[in-house]
C-alpha cells in the first residue's frame, strides 16, 4: 500500500510541467511583499490550460494533472474576477477557489519546496 502511494506521488511528480521562465521572486514564497500579477487575466475568459500556464509563469508554482483532467481544463473557461495583483501569501486561496467553483480539486503533492499542486476533477 505504501509502496503504491509512493509511486503515485513519483508519477504526479514526473508529469509536472515547470516553467523555468517564472517570475523568480513569486516563486519564493517567503518573499515579503510579492505579488503574483494577475491583470493579464481580470474580466477575461480564458481556457482553464491557458490559465493554468498564466498562473505557473507568474507564481512559480508548478502544476499537475492527468490526461483526462488536461481535456477538462482545455474545455472549461475560467474568470479571474479578483484583484490584478495577489499577495504570494493569498494567491493559493485565491487560485483554489477559481479552480473549486470551475469544477477542479487543488491539492499539494511532493515536498513542499517543489511548490506541486496536483490538480484533479471533482
Amino acid at each position: 500500500m505504501i509502496r503504491s502511494a509512493i509511486v503515485i506521488t513519483a508519477l504526479a511528480l514526473c508529469a509536472c510541467v515547470s516553467d523555468p521562465k517564472a517570475h523568480p521572486d513569486a516563486a519564493h514564497s517567503s518573499v515579503q511583499g510579492a505579488h503574483v500579477d494577475m491583470s493579464l487575466l481580470v474580466g477575461k475568459e480564458v481556457d482553464g490550460l491557458t490559465f493554468l500556464q498564466h498562473c505557473q509563469a507568474q507564481s512559480g508554482r508548478n502544476y499537475t494533472y492527468d490526461a483526462a483532467t488536461a481535456k477538462a481544463l482545455e474545455n472549461c473557461h475560467i474568470l479571474w474576477s479578483n484583484q490584478p495583483r495577489v499577495p504570494i501569501e493569498q494567491f493559493d486561496v485565491s487560485f483554489g477557489h477559481v479552480l473549486s467553483a470551475s469544477g477542479f480539486d487543488v491539492s499539494p503533492v511532493g515536498p513542499p519546496e517543489l511548490r506541486v499542486l496536483l490538480i484533479r476533477r471533482k
